[in-house]
């Protein structure tokens, strides 16, 4: 996910720079967006009562350190990127949930704060029966600089 928020930027600036406390979360929660979002602004999710926001643990096993896509220590490399190592899975859509475009990263699975976005490769449409929709290890991706 190339775009942080910023507020994602102001904590982190905060915290390095000015001596101000963050708590980092513990898990973060992939989002849909059926609308475009902004650094500013998440986009909208879809507003059907099966949609959740899919989690992921942060962890040393849950998400790669920058050595490698499978690296399960701490990072040392120098691509200054991370991807997934677990899986983010989404219930099963009850009812459709539109064009998906977009995804974010968020730090509750309901509101928080709202961390980065990333525009999806190509939109998808989520409809009733589809089934076991999820980002496989490696299919998200974090990058800070280069």
């Amino acid at each position: 996910m190339p775009n942080m928020s910023n507020a994602m930027e102001n904590r982190l600036l905060d915290f390095l720079f000015r001596g101000q406390p963050y708590e980092p979360p513990t898990v973060v929660y992939v989002a849909l967006f059926t609308s475009k979002p902004t650094d500013a602004a998440p986009g909208s999710e879809p507003a059907a009562p099966s949609y959740a926001r899919a989690a992921i643990n942060c962890t040393l096993h849950d998400w790669s350190g920058t050595n490698s896509p499978n690296s399960q220590v701490v990072s040392g490399g120098t691509s200054g990127t991370i991807f997934n190592i677990s899986e983010a899975q989404f219930p099963d859509p009850q009812e459709d949930w539109g064009s998906v475009g977009h995804i974010g990263l968020f730090d509750a699975p309901v509101a928080g704060n709202y961390l980065y976005w990333a525009q999806l490769t190509a939109p998808r449409d989520f409809v009733v029966g589809d089934v076991n929709i999820k980002f496989k290890p490696s299919e998200l991706s974090i990058q800070i600089d280069n």
